[in-house]
């Protein structure tokens, strides 16, 4: 079991002298939209640390009822095809 890392800046250390180092800070991107949800997203992390194989699995939105406020989670694919836009553009 690891013990708890000591952080210096951004390196850390755990007490199996196993280290990381944060290299990147990502910001999340929203779609262009009003809509609140989630999607569980697949990818494979290769040696040099980029991605392949990005895909979306589950995409699920909250949908609010106008009438009295109440709220249910349904399955949407705003997610998946806001994900699908990203990889058409170019540089993505």
């Amino acid at each position: 079991m690891l013990g708890s890392p000591n952080i210096l800046a951004a390196k850390a250390v755990g007490s199996d002298d196993c280290s990381t180092k944060k290299i990147q800070v990502m910001k999340p991107e929203f779609p262009p939209a009003a809509i609140s949800g989630y999607a569980v997203v697949h990818f494979e992390i290769k040696e040099d640390g980029t991605t392949r194989n990005i895909t979306a699995g589950e995409s699920m939105c909250v949908r609010v009822n106008r009438k009295d406020r109440s709220t249910k989670i349904k399955e949407c694919g705003i997610f998946k095809r806001y994900l699908e836009l990203l990889h058409k553009q170019p540089g993505s």
